[in-house]
């Protein structure tokens, strides 16, 4: 795909009109799925509930990092990370269980999250009419 026929393709968009269906639902699918949750049903035009996968995903995506980096950063500091099987499997499991599990609730939540918004988006492009 060229420039111009991009350029035509955003142009649409913005005033409105749809892409063909096909292209519709792979860029909502892609948008979504690859790039960030909430994206695709923005290009849906589904702006509050595109917000609402956003916000959830980044919720759930920053006390995840904060999760796992403060683990690290408490087995760090009782020595240094040695790049051994054994220890880094001991340290990932220290992360994991040392919150009660907090940290694998919250990465299977992200997951839920991104994956309903793919197929969320996916749905949607497919059922909207031209």
């Amino acid at each position: 795909m060229d420039r111009q026929a991009v350029n035509r393709l955003v142009e649409d968009w913005m005033q409105g009109r749809d892409a063909p269906r096909a292209l519709r639902v792979w860029v909502a699918t892609t948008l979504s799925g690859l790039v960030f949750p909430g994206l695709g049903q923005m290009y849906n035009r589904q702006f509050r509930k595109g917000l609402l996968f956003a916000v959830a995903a980044a919720v759930f995506t920053s006390i995840f990092v904060f999760g796992v980096a403060s683990g690290v950063a408490e087995a760090v500091s009782e020595g240094p990370l040695l790049l051994e099987p054994d220890r880094a499997l001991a340290v990932a499991e220290r992360v994991v269980g040392s919150d009660g599990g907090v940290t694998a609730g919250v990465a299977a939540a992200m997951m839920v999250t991104w994956a309903a918004a793919t197929v969320d988006a996916y749905l949607v492009a497919r059922r909207r009419r031209p």
